[in-house]
């Protein structure tokens, strides 16, 4: 949340991404949609966990990238394309992504 708070507003009243932003932030202790878990961060810069031992291109998605295995979840994307150039790291980890927005996913 502290990520995100960055560039999210907790009165979900923006756009799309705050409203879900809010929805997480009232319900991440008491909604059974919603599973919290655990990651082991490994450096300051928070690129670098205990669960993946595999290199990413992104730094920024490496932290999602360790939350998929732990949970053993699909990542769900609507518009990041980054995903796309990580498709055989995400074979390798066995991480399906859903597009959900395969035609604005590709930029």
């Amino acid at each position: 949340m502290d990520e995100y708070q960055k560039h999210l507003s907790y009165k979900g009243q923006r756009n799309v991404g705050d409203m879900f932003f809010k929805y997480l932030y009232d319900y991440q202790y008491t909604s059974d949609k919603i599973h919290r878990v655990a990651i082991t961060l490994l450096d300051e810069e928070q690129t670098e966990f205990a669960e993946l031992s595999e290199k990413c291109d992104d730094p920024s998605g490496r932290k999602l990238l360790a939350v998929a295995v732990v949970a053993k979840t699909i990542l769900v994307n609507a518009t990041d394309g980054d995903w796309l150039k990580e498709k055989v790291l995400l074979e390798k980890l066995q991480i399906e992504v859903k597009q959900l927005c395969p035609e604005h996913s590709c930029k």
